[in-house]
Parts: C-alpha cells; sequence; structure tokens
C-alpha cells in the first residue's frame, strides 16, 4: 500500500496534468486525495514545497521509465522510436499551461525540471549513439559529443512556441520530423534500411 506521501504526489501530478499548476488549490488536492489539509501540510511546507515535490516525482518516474525502454530494448532506433511514443503519450495528457505556470511561478522547480532534460537526453542519445555504432546502424564518421549537443538544441527549437506554435503544430508532430532529421543524419544505410521497415509495419 502507498503512503501518504506517495498518494499526495500521484495525485496531485495528476491535476496538474489535467488543468495546470496554478487553477489547481490545496483544497482540491486534499479533495483529489480524500485526506485533509492539515494532513497534507505535515508532509509539505506550503504550495512551493509540494510542487517541487511533485517535479521530482515527476522526473523520477521518467528517469525510470526511459531507463527500463533502453534496457528491454536492444536495438537503438527502436530505443528512440519508444521513448518518442512514452514522450507523445505523456504530452497527450499535459494541460498546455503546465510549463508555463511552472516556468512563471515556479523557477526553482522549473531549473530543475530544465537540468534533468539536459542530463537525460545528453546520457540517453550519447548511450544511443555509442550502441548504435557496436550494431553498426549508425555512422561512425562524426562527433559524438556535436551531435548529442544539435540534438538538445532541437529539443530545445521544437519546443519553442513563437517559431512552433501549438495552435499549428503538435508536439507529437514536431518530435517525429525531429526524430526522422536526427536518425536519417547519423545512420547507415542498414540503419535507414530499417527505420523504413519499422515505419511500413507501423502504416
Amino acid at each position: 500500500m502507498k503512503d501518504d506521501f506517495t498518494r499526495v504526489l500521484e495525485s496531485t501530478n495528476e491535476l496538474f496534468m489535467r488543468y495546470g499548476i496554478r487553477s489547481v488549490s490545496m483544497d482540491d488536492v486534499a479533495r483529489e486525495v480524500g485526506m485533509s489539509k492539515k494532513t497534507i501540510y505535515q508532509h509539505f511546507t506550503d504550495r512551493t514545497h509540494l510542487v517541487d515535490a511533485v517535479i521530482e516525482h515527476h522526473i523520477q518516474t521518467i528517469k525510470t521509465n526511459c531507463d527500463t525502454i533502453c534496457y528491454e530494448m536492444e536495438n537503438p532506433i527502436d530505443q528512440l522510436l519508444e521513448i518518442a511514443r512514452y514522450f507523445h503519450s505523456l504530452t497527450r495528457q499535459m494541460n498546455p499551461t503546465l510549463l508555463f505556470d511552472l516556468k512563471k511561478y515556479f523557477p526553482q522547480s522549473w531549473k530543475k525540471l530544465s537540468a534533468f532534460r539536459l542530463d537525460q537526453v545528453h546520457e540517453q542519445i550519447s548511450d544511443n549513439l555509442l550502441k548504435g555504432r557496436e550494431m553498426g546502424l549508425y555512422r561512425t564518421d562524426f562527433n559524438i559529443d556535436i551531435v548529442v549537443k544539435l540534438y538538445i538544441h532541437l529539443v530545445g527549437v521544437i519546443l519553442d512556441d513563437d517559431l512552433f506554435p501549438k495552435v499549428q503544430y503538435t508536439f507529437k508532430e514536431l518530435h517525429h520530423e525531429m526524430l526522422m532529421y536526427h536518425l536519417h543524419g547519423i545512420s547507415t544505410f542498414a540503419g535507414i534500411e530499417y527505420l523504413h521497415e519499422k515505419q511500413s509495419k507501423n502504416e
């Protein structure tokens, strides 16, 4: 059975994903979890503490799920495609105001999430590139450090609402195009063949 602390984190995360952060009150959290605000405040000193704890929990969940995907899937192209599907499902559930609320009203939590994104993507893509080379699916004539930094930069670009307004582009569409751009740039002929084979099966 989950303890009260974990229940509050998971329920609050679901509320934030559905409604954003600013529109969710401590009363809403108490009703969702089925406990008094007094009990909640025994675990969290204030709203900012709760938001920060939810973000840390969210970060750990994403890391665990991505690590599991990479462990269970041998092929590095499959890894990237499956991780993409995972993030598409996350963003489909997420209220568009969540990241705006976090960045504007909870800057320390936003910095924590941004730092995790950079660290997680850097480690994940570095490992993926090395594995792809070992299996003959990725070229060996590019600088891994440069390609990783380019990939990280592209992630930031597709999240830029001024460049890609959400009313015009979906995250799934943008991420797919970015991933195809990346894979076609680094793959060997064997890697491209495998990618096209996977795409044809999914059509």
